[in-house]
């Protein structure tokens, strides 16, 4: 596949996974959520992930590997990786610190 349309389908499929965020546009639960993830904390003791944790798994995961129940492909996570691993880094750091890491590794189809 080449790397422009990779690309492409990769912001088409983080556009729809995180879509526009505006206060302005929320429903009552929404800011009741927004306010409860504001002001959670957690006695996690885990340390945070780092950037090298996060390169680390990246180069070991195999390109042949099908995509999880988020439809994200290891080419996509790949490329956000590499293009901007900051945003992973807050990503994943933010699951562990609210404990919602996916339970289920594998689901048969």
């Amino acid at each position: 596949m080449a790397a422009a349309t990779i690309m492409s389908s990769s912001i088409d499929r983080i556009e729809v996974l995180f879509s526009q965020d505006t206060e302005q546009s929320e429903t009552p639960e929404q800011k009741n959520m927004r306010v409860t993830v504001a002001q959670y904390g957690t006695p996690n003791a885990d340390s945070i992930f780092t950037k090298q944790e996060i390169m680390q798994v990246a180069r070991s995961m195999a390109h042949s590997k099908a995509p999880g129940l988020d439809g994200i492909t290891i080419d996509l996570f790949k490329a956000i990786n590499k293009g901007a691993s900051d945003i992973l880094l807050s990503i994943f750091n933010k699951c562990l610190d609210l404990g919602i890491f996916q339970l289920v590794g594998k689901v048969q189809s």
